[in-house]
């Protein structure tokens, strides 16, 4: 992560010296701040409040020295500060925005990632299927570079009607393609009687593409056998090409305030999506399930990766 963040610091020329605040806290500063793994393990345990070092030694797993050098580091650095209670130190953020620009890194990250096609596979055609209000448009946009989404996503994201190109989508909303992908994307309204016409004729929707993304609102509980219903619908209809597909299952809007303990939690999302799902694979079909999120910024991380020999 530090050699691209770095990489961007050249790119666009930013002034380091010029920009100098108190505790030399520059960009330089900060970069180096948080190129370590144990002190960005530090930063996230951080973000649900103040912690003690002990606390911190737990969520961690690192050891005292280990947590107390990183703590001190941080702390010169000015991204974290603390408060005494007795003899006890509550280590705390000192600014938030740092997630901000961590969640921006693992976007970029996690968009290219899914943008850049393979070598030899430029013009990759890309489906984007699944219930409707699962979230497919939103994922679309950020591919196309849209990230800030949640300024106009109430205002202007509506129900995609049939199966449409990325560009007709832009056109649709008055927004414009912020990068130039290296795939092509298409999106299909996942409405009922959208999903009735895939029904009848699948070989119109999915012929000519080389993947399909299919978006399970994970939020949206209520229709887990439904979203389920369907995945094994396109999974079905697939044995009638000769041609290869590749799958990504989105696991949508996982987003960081829902409640992964409890409703959500990982035991609850295996029992009632992924193991459902894994049933579905046929022999020789390569999917990817990931869990994603526009909640800032688009973001995905993988979950489980298959291939049924």
């Amino acid at each position: 992560m530090f050699e691209l963040l770095l990489n961007i610091y050249k790119k666009e020329k930013l002034p380091v010296e010029s920009t100098k605040m108190e505790n030399k806290f520059t960009y330089m500063n900060v970069l180096k701040a948080i190129a370590d793994d144990t002190r960005m393990a530090i930063l996230q345990s951080l973000r649900s409040g103040p912690l003690t070092v002990s606390d911190i030694e737990k969520i961690t797993g690192k050891s005292h020295s280990t947590t107390s050098q990183q703590l001190k580091s941080l702390s010169n650095s000015n991204l974290v500060t603390y408060r005494k209670e007795g003899t006890q130190k509550f280590y705390k953020i000192r600014d938030r925005q740092i997630f901000d620009m961590l969640e921006s890194v693992s976007s970029y990250l996690s968009t290219s990632d899914v943008v850049s096609a393979k070598k030899g596979m430029k013009g990759k055609k890309v489906l984007l299927m699944g219930l409707d209000s699962s979230g497919k448009t939103s994922i679309l946009l950020s591919f196309l570079g849209n990230k800030n989404l949640m300024a106009y996503m109430n205002q202007n994201l509506k129900a995609t009607n049939g199966k449409k190109h990325m560009s007709e989508i832009l056109s649709d909303m008055n927004l414009e393609t912020k990068i130039q992908p290296d795939s092509i994307y298409f999106e299909y309204g996942g409405q009922v009687v959208f999903r009735e016409e895939f029904k009848k004729d699948p070989i119109s929707v999915i012929r000519g593409f080389d993947k399909i993304i299919y978006v399970i609102d994970v939020q949206n509980d209520k229709r887990y056998a439904e979203s389920i219903s369907y995945l094994s619908e396109i999974i079905g209809s697939l044995d009638q090409f000769s041609q290869t597909f590749e799958m990504d299952i989105f696991l949508h809007k996982f987003d960081p305030n829902i409640d992964k303990e409890g409703k959500f939690s990982q035991q609850t999302i295996n029992e009632k999506i992924i193991g459902p799902i894994k049933q579905l694979m046929p022999v020789g079909f390569k999917n990817t399930i990931y869990r994603s999120t526009i909640y800032t910024v688009f973001r995905k991380s993988l979950m489980m990766q298959t291939y049924q020999a």
